[in-house]
């Protein structure tokens, strides 16, 4: 029902606000009349106004990240109120508001509806898929030569995938010249990784799209996450007329470039060589020496932690292995351990128990502990980090065990029977 008071109450933005008979709480009603008579806006009105602010309204448009998504759920309440208020009467003519129909239509396919939906409301949710999918082929359909432009001006860059997969659907790329097109992404801002990564526009565009790809240097970085970097989250296609030598074109100029990213370097630094991908052993030496450039120059401008191990094999000490990190500099991990210790275990079963309990070569089920393992990768690793194709995973604790582990070569000698690590009764390597 409406605020308590003489007619329709109006909050400071300008919005009818409604209470909710079973919580008392504000909610958005359904269009209404104004103290004047004329109607309220319908919901696909760019300039009708929601709860939140007209500078945060674009945040609070439907979204579909997957069935899997947590952000799911932020989205629901509006995807209800799109649903309710859906009119085939009354269409949208905003490719905003059609993409996000297109987005509320899967939220409906994937059954990510508000709890309190009952069956009636739900199939009726289903029943509008087809009404959806129908409205938004019959917009995508009709855009041309004349149109393409208007169309995309205002799509925001968050909708970009959705809008250029819906005119590929569509076959908007067949109607519409190289020209018209060109002009179109670039007056809508649409970024080189999002076109990529739409396999019609590639194909409809590719002598175009070619000739874009090779302006910047910076695109090169599309062809690392293509061939170079593992798990890439996004496929990237590209145009039939970009060649191997294309590519090693654009790699060299990347990596001389004052802006190269060092992980992209770095990736092509480590990557195979392979001639289709444009990678040779010139290009990795490039690398490695631009690599090594950019690494100087930062720690020139920035205080560096001194981080490292040292081993000591000393006859007076007691305890078979010690340990201590000292902090006064950075991070330098001391290990010494008993000369009378390992001179007294040199049988096969003593080196053994060394090996698992000393230099914990293994834990207590006699697994490795030098390996890195799925299993110690954590969210940052798994999801976050950048690594290639042929890098070995690591875990942020992996350096860590590392750390711990490189005393033990220089120790295993000694407990071997071998040369001693020199004359005197301390004897000390920093690694």
């Amino acid at each position: 029902m409406l605020k308590r008071g003489a007619g329709p109450v109006l909050n400071p933005a300008g919005t009818y606000l409604v209470e909710s008979a079973s919580t008392g709480s504000e909610a958005f009603g359904p269009p209404l009349s104004d103290p004047s008579g004329r109607m309220w806006p319908t919901i696909f009105d760019l300039s009708v106004r929601t709860a939140v602010s007209d500078e945060d309204a674009p945040l609070r448009r439907v979204r579909f990240f997957g069935p899997d998504d947590l952000a799911a759920g932020v989205y629901v309440g509006r995807v209800a109120e799109l649903v309710e208020h859906f009119d085939t009467s009354n269409v949208p003519v905003c490719a905003m508001d059609v993409i996000e129909l297109h987005n509320v239509q899967q939220y409906i396919e994937h059954g990510l509806l508000p709890h309190d939906f009952t069956e009636s409301e739900r199939a009726i949710a289903r029943a509008r898929v087809g009404q959806i999918q129908s409205v938004v082929a019959r917009f995508f359909s009709a855009v041309d030569d004349a149109n393409c432009a208007d169309v995309m001006r205002d799509v925001k860059y968050e909708y970009h995938r959705d809008l250029l997969d819906l005119l590929g659907r569509n076959k908007a790329f067949e109607r519409c010249s190289a020209a018209a097109m060109q002009h179109a992404l670039r007056q809508a801002d649409v970024r080189m990784g999002d076109i990529l990564a739409c396999k019609k526009l590639v194909a409809a565009y590719g002598g175009e799209i070619r000739d874009a790809m090779l302006e910047a240097p910076r695109n090169a970085e599309h062809l690392v996450r293509k061939y170079m970097e593992r798990d890439a989250r996004v496929k990237v296609y590209l145009p039939a007329t970009f060649t191997p030598a294309d590519a090693r074109d654009l790699l060299e100029r990347y990596v001389d470039s004052p802006n190269a990213n060092p992980n992209y370097v770095g990736l092509i630094e480590t990557a195979p060589v392979n001639a289709s991908t444009g990678v040779d052993a010139k290009l990795k030496l490039r690398a490695k020496r631009r690599n090594a450039e950019m690494t100087e120059k930062f720690f020139e401008e920035t205080i560096g932690l001194k981080v490292g191990t040292e081993v000591a094999l000393s006859d007076a000490q007691d305890e078979p292995a010690k340990f201590e990190m000292d902090e006064s500099g950075g991070l330098v991990a001391r290990f010494t351990y008993s000369t009378r210790w390992l001179d007294s275990t040199r049988d096969n079963p003593s080196i053994l128990n060394n090996f698992q309990h000393l230099f914990e070569f293994g834990n207590d089920h006699v697994l490795l502990t030098l390996p890195s393992y799925p299993a110690q990768l954590g969210v940052f690793e798994r999801f976050m980090s950048m690594s290639g194709v042929t890098h070995y995973q690591v875990g942020v604790g992996f350096p860590g065990a590392r750390m711990e582990q490189l005393p033990s070569n220089a120790a295993i000698p000694a407990l071997l029977g071998g040369e001693r690590l020199g004359p005197g009764g301390s004897h000390r390597v920093v690694l």
